[in-house]
């Protein structure tokens, strides 16, 4: 039900990265549940003995998540290249708004250009898309590499790499957005 109120930000967060570290392994497959696996229309379908998962396959995007019937994600993720500065960040440079919209930031999309899903063993799934962020004027402004990895309880790990592929000025934030169901009012990261 659409309430006509607009999404708000709730909370935000900044990782330190750490780039010079390989990415934790995920959980033990044995003992997990199978998953079933199938496509139609363009769209990833994905059912565990405890869960659903949608995802969009031209865009890489999830549609849909469930965990024993409760909706935990509605979309996502969207990259998020652009935002209004704070003030703190322009001190005496108030052009950067305008730096970062002229660049294309603001009005961009991406799209999957090769995908492979690759079931290793049966209580896992990974599926790779390489894809491209596009400027308006269809210049390409970075290679993405989205890679999600559907473990047979349900669990999902997501590893995005960006690579910039145009000059761009300097950039404030990059993030993910999630669309959180609107009656979740507890979340933790």
């Amino acid at each position: 039900e659409d309430s006509g109120e607009k999404p708000k930000s709730v909370a935000r967060k900044q990782f330190l990265l750490p780039t010079d570290r390989s990415l934790a392994p995920g959980p033990m497959a044995n003992g997990l549940p199978p998953i079933d696996i199938h496509e139609k229309d363009n769209v990833g379908y994905f059912k565990g003995e405890n869960f659903t998962l949608e995802i969009d396959l031209p865009t890489a995007t999830i549609l849909s998540w469930e965990i024993d019937g409760e909706q935990l994600l509605e979309l996502g993720p969207i990259h998020q290249l652009w935002r209004a500065p704070a003030r703190a960040e322009l001190g005496d440079n108030e052009a950067l708004a305008t730096h970062w919209s002229v660049a294309g930031l603001a009005e961009n999309m991406m799209g999957v250009t090769a995908m492979e899903a690759l079931q290793d063993m049966p209580p896992r799934v990974a599926l790779q898309f390489k894809g491209l962020i596009i400027r308006r004027d269809s210049e390409v402004l970075f290679e993405v590499a989205r890679e999600y990895v559907v473990h047979g309880d349900g669990e999902i790990v997501l590893r995005q790499t960006l690579t910039p592929k145009a000059p761009l000025p300097p950039l404030g934030r990059i993030g993910l957005e999630l669309r959180l169901p609107n009656d979740m009012i507890h979340v933790a990261w």
